[in-house]
């Protein structure tokens, strides 16, 4: 979905004239837009859906939320609303979706698919909720894990999934990738699950990472999971379910087509499976970049031009990048950078950094360099598109920021009654608030006299 445009001399996002965005909200401003998280799902669905009846496919398409991607309630209420499920990746995200759940009895029937490495904790709440009548699926991930669940007693056998450790073509390093069973270890996990019946063996789970789509790539790691299915269900007729984790391509300039991706995936499942004989399993997606990240925006203002190199000028702007998109710095995840307004001016080659005191605290694409307008008489304002997924989990809101520089205002954007909103949810952090966090008072500082 294709949600930045230029219309006019003008910018907008989500149909937003930007430029009065910021003039509305000031910066440094985060926007949320809880209608594109509905969007992203509704799209996603539709197109799996069309493409299940015109291939004629047999399983079902389940969509989950992965809440690791952003924890701010609204966004994952949201998300929680129009999916058919939620994935968590540890104990505390387990209980916080168990409470969310909670509020909503009318659909706390969706499952949670329970990910990652289980400490003891994580798994009595997997086993509670089971006993409760909430149907949560667990992916094994470990033959520790497998051996405490086989310790419990249940009235009704608890379903797993497992997770396969194959080497991914894309996306990660395969050779180091901790998560999933080995080959021997699988060998011996379906040795403890025959003869029993406290554990229902229903999923493979493979997790298929890798945002950036390549094609060729993408359906061999699916061919593997395919036959790690055929392979398992020999022995566990119980199997409904194929898992391929994250993987759904972004549209990174809104281009990419899903209605031919979702076809295609679909009717590669119906081939394979066709040939082996098996019924066709349900496909379970656990998007988390792909349902978040294009749900944020972030606004900020040049602040000040230094130009200490003839090839560029530096353009500082009034946030701390470091802390505005992490994920960048921690896995070169690439972020898109555009001017808000005075977009007909002549552009100057720019390196953009934060107002912190480190030589880090930069951004510049693959040229070494971002394109921005030269200076002009009213401010200039950057926005940074796609801060959605990962940037609010790896930097906490509300927190001690980097050399104390405030965190944003946050606006929330919302669709009701057919009538836009906005509501600031939080306001940017006050010299106070900052002190206050770090304990900077008498009474507790005496303590250390």
């Amino acid at each position: 979905m294709k949600y930045f445009e230029i219309k006019n001399g003008k910018t907008y996002y989500n149909n937003l004239d930007m430029q009065k965005l910021a003039e509305n909200f000031g910066t440094s401003t985060k926007i949320v837009f809880l209608d594109i998280i509905e969007k992203q799902i509704k799209t996603l669905k539709k197109c799996f859906g069309d493409a299940i009846k015109k291939v004629g496919y047999n399983g079902k398409f389940i969509y989950l939320n992965a809440n690791k991607a952003n924890y701010s309630s609204e966004m994952v209420f949201t998300a929680f609303k129009f999916c058919d499920g939620l994935e968590t990746s540890s104990h505390y995200d387990l209980e916080y979706t168990h409470k969310l759940t909670n509020l909503f009895d009318e659909q706390n029937d969706k499952p949670i698919y329970a990910n990652g490495f289980k400490t003891k904790g994580y798994l009595d709440k997997i086993v509670s909720m089971h006993k409760s009548g909430v149907k949560v699926v667990d992916i094994v991930d470990s033959m520790d894990e497998l051996d405490y669940l086989l310790s419990k007693e249940y009235e009704s056998p608890l379903e797993i999934g497992v997770r396969i450790n194959l080497k991914g073509l894309y996306g990660h390093d395969g050779e180091n990738d901790r998560f999933g069973l080995s080959k021997e270890e699988l060998i011996e996990f379906k040795k403890k699950l025959q003869n029993q019946n406290k554990l229902k063996l229903t999923t493979i789970h493979f997790h298929q990472r890798g945002f950036s789509f390549e094609e060729d790539k993408f359906y061999q790691n699916i061919t593997k999971a395919c036959e790690k299915y055929a392979e398992f269900f020999k022995d566990f007729k119980t199997l409904t379910t194929l898992d391929i984790g994250g993987g759904t391509p972004w549209s990174y300039e809104g281009d990419f087509n899903y209605e031919e991706w979702s076809e295609k995936l679909i009717e590669t499942l119906k081939d394979y499976f066709d040939k082996k004989q098996i019924k066709h399993p349900n496909l379970v997606i656990e998007n988390g970049k792909y349902t978040m990240k294009d749900a944020i925006i972030n606004l900020y203002e040049v602040i000040g031009r230094k130009k200490t190199n003839e090839s560029f000028v530096w353009a500082l702007l009034n946030t701390r990048l470091m802390e505005a998109i992490p994920e960048y710095y921690m896995c070169g995840e690439p972020m898109k950078f555009v001017p808000v307004n005075n977009i007909d001016a002549k552009m100057e080659k720019a390196k953009l950094a934060g107002i912190t005191c480190d030589c880090d605290d930069v951004y510049a694409e693959d040229e070494n360099f971002v394109m921005i307008p030269e200076k002009q008489k009213e401010k200039q304002i950057i926005a940074i598109l796609g801060t959605g997924s990962y940037q609010e989990s790896l930097t906490s809101q509300a927190s001690v920021r980097h050399c104390l520089i405030p965190a944003e205002k946050r606006i929330v954007s919302f669709i009701q009654n057919g009538e836009r909103k906005f509501l600031e949810v939080e306001q940017e952090q006050s010299a106070q608030n900052v002190f206050d966090l770090t304990k900077l008072n008498k009474k507790y500082l005496e303590q250390f006299s």
